[in-house]
């Protein structure tokens, strides 16, 4: 074999090389405990020669829904010894959303984590499609046991299967095999099954590893494993370095987590960057005298420093940097659990490059990604020791990105999905004249890095004709301090308008500070407040609208009394907006902000945002 046909015998290779090495820990009651690779590896046998027995076929769908934990990578990975394609499932979907991608991948088998996703299994049994086994993680109370089985049970089976047939499908395995089947997220619709091969994975893991020099790393995995920005920390980097991956079940416990693992590398999207920045924020406005002004210069020295070794090419290492960092940078680093990362990335959804700057003054410069599941993740990535911020670097060797008429980013490359399950037409939309239509608009710097724009499906038009991208003028809006999400909108009006949500950690000091007494409502009680919205209307005039065009100024706002959610259903498992559930639930909110729109577009010409209305409707 010239090399690994698939991203599994790169898996064994390293249970050979370092069969006695942890490979992965689980965080129980009495701290982490650790699987070796042997250990891992068998278990993926174990599943492979247990789906076999079965009756699994080569090339059959596998559903898999469950948190981050040792079981569900022991499931995919042996789904995919089998000769068989993982088709993962959020465990936040409905049932009928669980059903839609059980019965639209075809899947006879279904590996489940737990009670709850057993009960939404349960709900739309008869809607499922020719299931034939759920296999449960955890014991379930009740469950039926001609349909169901055990993790435990699996295992055993597999235990005792054939080792002959596991190996003939792994030798007949090719790269150009179907090895993977994320759906995506349904932010426009029912959700696309992406068909990426093991050519596919194993392209994208060799080209991530060596750009950035990747070793035998730590990792903290917490995103959901259907997604393949986590896929790319938990698996592609630990299978192309050998390292060591800590499985945390419950996003709720990051900030618990981090301090115990300190992890080399580190992925986060925006909104957990963001959310780690408006807590630093508060706890260094916090600071008084002398320690606030010792504070304020070493985070703008080690900026300084780190601007300098970006434009030279050149480590900087003078008595200022490293009293900087002595005194103020690496305390706040290990605080965060993050003084041993040398490597933090951030992806899935734009950052502003003020939290850029803000995590560089700490020592954390974050690498931006770009890319799409239908790209194995990852198309560009900013440059080792050279990001440049508000872009997101340059396409990774082997990989062609060009910008179409319309401004729309198209690529090539072998990383690059074959197109969507059972969806002939929106494939061959997908692959129009060639080339990958990614829906995202960009340029290039003089650089060649790519600057993204926005989501070509997401630019709006005002009634002048103005065409208006919502991302940057709510990523102003976020970098307001006690705001936590934003949702910009204006199609076929007269003026843009936006939703805002209030952070719950933050947004009652600033109310301390203008001299408020945050009720018992918490957030609720301040997106009433007529002096809290006062001081979000100076904020927005100053902070967001003096950095804009005149029609892509924000004239109106409602401040929502609670956060967008995952559970809500406003955010997506990575946090990014679903802009059709915003407009579907707060229409009424919407719809107040242009109640008046003439006399608003006229009173607003070029002055002063409004909230007073708005934001009494939303109460």
């Amino acid at each position: 074999m010239a090399g690994p046909q698939t991203i599994v015998h790169m898996l064994r290779s390293w249970a050979e090389k370092r069969p006695d090495a942890p490979a992965l820990y689980r965080r129980g009651p009495s701290g982490w405990t650790a699987q070796t690779w042997r250990d891992y590896e068998r278990t993926v046998r174990s599943v492979g020669k247990a789906l076999i027995a079965l009756g699994h076929r080569p090339g059959e769908p596998v559903a898999l829904i469950g948190r981050n934990r040792p079981e569900w990578l022991g499931s995919q990975f042996g789904i995919m010894a089998a000769a068989g394609v993982p088709a993962p499932i959020y465990t936040t979907n409905t049932a009928e959303q669980v059903a839609y991608v059980v019965r639209h991948s075809g899947a006879r088998f279904v590996i489940a984590e737990n009670k709850d996703q057993h009960e939404k299994l349960v709900a739309e049994r008869t809607s499922l499609g020719p299931v034939e086994k759920v296999v449960l993680m955890d014991d379930v109370a009740g469950r039926d046991p001609k349909w169901t089985m055990l993790w435990t049970d699996l295992i055993a089976l597999g235990e005792k299967g054939d080792d002959a047939a596991l190996e003939a499908r792994l030798r007949a395995a090719k790269p150009d095999d179907l090895a993977f089947l994320p759906y995506t997220s349904g932010t426009t619709g029912n959700p696309k099954g992406v068909m990426l091969s093991h050519a596919n994975l194993l392209f994208m893991t060799k080209v991530g590893g060596e750009r950035y020099g990747i070793g035998p790393e730590r990792v903290l995995s917490y995103l959901p494993l259907c997604h393949v920005a986590e896929q790319i920390i938990t698996n592609f980097v630990q299978i192309y370095g050998g390292g060591e991956v800590f499985l945390c079940e419950d996003l709720l416990k990051l900030r618990d987590y981090l301090p115990e693992v300190r992890p080399t590398i580190f992925l986060g999207v925006p909104r957990v960057w963001e959310k780690f920045q408006a807590a630093l924020k508060a706890r260094l406005a916090e600071a008084k005298g002398l320690k606030k002004k010792i504070a304020g210069w070493a985070l703008r020295t080690e900026l300084r420093a780190f601007q300098r070794e970006v434009e030279t090419g050149r480590p900087v290492a003078g008595a200022r940097r490293r009293l900087a960092r002595k005194l103020a940078v690496d305390k706040v680093r290990a605080a965060l659990g993050l003084d041993r990362v040398r490597l933090c990335f951030t992806g899935a959804a734009p950052i502003h490059p003020d939290t850029q700057d803000f995590f560089a003054s700490l020592g954390l410069p974050l690498y931006e990604g770009y890319g799409m599941t239908e790209t194995s993740g990852l198309l560009t990535t900013t440059l080792p020791g050279k990001p440049r911020f508000g872009t997101v670097g340059r396409p990774f060797e082997g990989v062609q990105v060009k910008i179409a008429e319309d401004g729309e980013i198209l690529a090539q490359g072998p990383n690059l999905c074959a197109g969507y399950f059972k969806e002939e037409e929106q494939t061959k939309a997908l692959w129009e004249g060639g080339w990958l239509h990614t829906g995202d608009v960009g340029m290039f710097d003089a650089e060649g890095n790519l600057k993204i724009t926005d989501r070509k499906k997401e630019l709006f038009k005002t009634s002048g004709g103005k065409y208006v991208a919502p991302q940057p003028i709510e990523m102003r809006l976020k970098t307001i301090r006690g705001v936590s999400q934003a949702a910009a909108v204006g199609d076929s009006r007269k003026y843009i308008a936006a939703l805002v949500t209030l952070d719950a950690e933050n947004a009652p000091k600033v109310a301390l500070e203008l001299g408020l007494t945050p009720g018992a409502g918490g957030v609720a009680d301040l997106a009433r407040d007529p002096l809290f919205r006062a001081h979000l209307e100076k904020r927005v005039e100053e902070d967001v609208n003096g950095k804009l065009a005149r029609y892509e100024q924000v004239k109106r706002f409602a401040v929502l009394p609670a956060d967008f959610t995952i559970a809500g259903g406003e955010l997506t498992a990575t946090m990014k907006l679903r802009r059709k559930v915003i407009a579907q639930k707060y229409a009424k909110e919407i719809e107040s902000l242009f109640a008046d729109e003439d006399a608003v577009a006229a009173a607003t010409g070029g002055g002063r945002p409004v909230a007073t209305a708005a934001a009494a409707a939303s109460s």
